[in-house]
């Protein structure tokens, strides 16, 4: 692009022809001769001018990464109380290491940010930067807190912005998922309890038994009935550990132990 902008010094009148409006722009932001008032003219059609061009390289290098990109398996895998696949999702830690290569190619960066836009609801914002300048942001709201009443508010309000994490860069660059045995690959194992789960089943047992002395055993053989598992240890992540906490909480309560 080819202009030309006169620039008025004292006794005489300039011309120039610079190879861009923005470089014409920059030359008169540079002129110590140049009137104030027009100084800030042009520093704001200068601002004006890089954001456009920031958002051209924006859009440019977001078309090349959308070619690239993968479509992730979805190897998370949420259990029924009978220990079946209820659904599969495509896990937070797998999205995120099958596209940070390909945005740092395309000099993308991510962070997140959360809002409470009201009470009991969460907004999880990614904030998607390119190295030429321009940002864009991109918001998904949720509930602010997990639904498992057998964990930890802080476990809880953790599971909460992980989902929204997840859903939020989905979204945001239109990534596929797929079921991961969809072309014959066996499915990923789904997580089994943390010990610190396992000693907090046996901490109510133990409450328990104190009430009723054949508790821990009856416990126990439910497991094996109801979930298929032969001890604790070969329980699962998801409906599974919630099934088994919530009939430790009716029992808790039939038994009047806090």
């Amino acid at each position: 692009m080819s202009t030309e902008i006169q620039k008025r010094a004292p006794g005489e009148i300039q011309r120039i022809e610079p190879t861009s409006l923005l470089e014409a722009v920059m030359r008169e932001v540079r002129n110590p001769d140049t009137d104030p008032a027009r100084l800030r003219e042009f520093l704001e059609i200068g601002e004006r001018l890089e954001a456009r061009q920031a958002k051209a390289m924006y859009n440019e290098a977001f078309a090349d990464l959308k070619r690239e990109l993968p479509v992730i398996d979805k190897r998370g895998v949420v259990l029924n109380k009978a220990g079946k696949v209820q659904f599969k999702y495509a896990r937070y830690d797998d999205l995120h290491r099958a596209i940070s290569p390909l945005l740092l190619k395309f000099g993308f960066s991510t962070s997140f940010d959360f809002e409470e836009p009201d009470a009991g609801r969460l907004t999880c914002v990614l904030h998607l930067r390119h190295r030429g300048g321009h940002q864009e942001d991109f918001r998904w709201t949720l509930p602010a807190m997990g639904q498992n009443q057998f964990v930890s508010n802080l476990q809880n309000a953790a599971a909460a912005r992980s989902f929204g994490k997840r859903c939020v860069l989905i979204d945001a660059l239109d990534i596929l998922t797929e079921d991961s045995d969809s072309d014959g690959r066996p499915v990923a194992p789904p997580e089994s309890v943390t010990m610190d789960q396992i000693a907090l089943i046996e901490d109510i047992c133990a409450a328990c038994e104190e009430k009723e002395p054949n508790f821990t055993a009856r416990f126990r053989k439910w497991v094996k009935l109801e979930m298929k598992a032969e001890k604790l240890g070969d329980l699962f992540q998801g409906e599974q550990l919630d099934a088994v906490m919530e009939a430790l909480s009716k029992g808790k309560a039939k038994l009047g132990v806090k």
